[in-house]
């Protein structure tokens, strides 16, 4: 009989670029400090954060929002802990 797998979870760093529409850059930080300074999480799971979605829109397309997120990211660390406890 085989044994069940257990499920491990993992902290890791993903890096993402951020695009943004501005005058100058000067304006382009700005706008990315306001866009970015309460968060903690960015819920990819339907790709629809209002003040930073993840587009894949292209760049000269009139709809490419304000600030967007590249839907390709790039995981930098990986650290395994011990397994997750599951319920019955």
């Amino acid at each position: 009989m085989s044994e069940q797998p257990q499920l491990y979870s993992a902290d890791i760093v993903v890096a993402a670029t951020a695009y943004v529409k501005a005058r100058s850059e000067s304006e382009a930080r700005q706008i990315l400090v306001d866009a970015t300074k309460d968060y903690t999480v960015i819920n990819a799971e339907g790709a629809d954060c209002e003040e930073m979605p993840i587009t894949g829109i292209q760049f000269d397309d009139p709809d490419l929002p304000v600030v967007s997120l590249s839907p390709i990211m790039t995981v930098q660390e990986t650290t395994l802990k011990t397994p997750v406890e599951l319920c019955d």
